[in-house]
């Protein structure tokens, strides 16, 4: 396994992240193929470019993009892709707060999933 990640701010504003995360490990064939003296070897890359900006001390944005690849023997590759846009206004007293988000993800099966987690959820 390979984990990499740069971070850059600037101004107390603005924030970039960049994010390689690499896995190889082995398991068994799938039952249909009948391969049992020998294991599959799966690779998994996973790559994310985040941005936040604060455009003025009411208004602020966000963008993020992923993919994932995941590759097995004796498996089609998959993939999987999400993009999304946030943007969140704050009162001028902070007591009102309202965001939305654009979001687009195509994936291919479940070995290609891709979490994304809302703000402020409780819980």
């Amino acid at each position: 396994m390979f984990f990499s990640q740069l971070k850059r701010t600037w101004y107390k504003k603005g924030e970039l992240n960049l994010r390689y995360q690499y896995r190889f490990y082995e398991e068994n064939f799938l039952a249909d193929l009948k391969i049992v003296d020998r294991l599959a070897e799966v690779r998994k890359d996973h790559a994310r470019v985040s941005f936040r900006y604060q455009l003025s001390n009411s208004w602020e944005i966000g963008n993020r993009v992923e993919f994932v690849q995941f590759l097995k023997s004796g498996e089609p590759p998959q993939y999987g892709i999400l993009a999304y846009q946030d943007l969140q206004w704050t009162g001028m007293s902070h007591r009102w707060k309202a965001s939305g988000r654009l979001i687009y993800f195509n994936i291919d099966s479940y070995n290609a999933r891709i979490y994304s987690f809302e703000r402020d959820m409780l819980y």
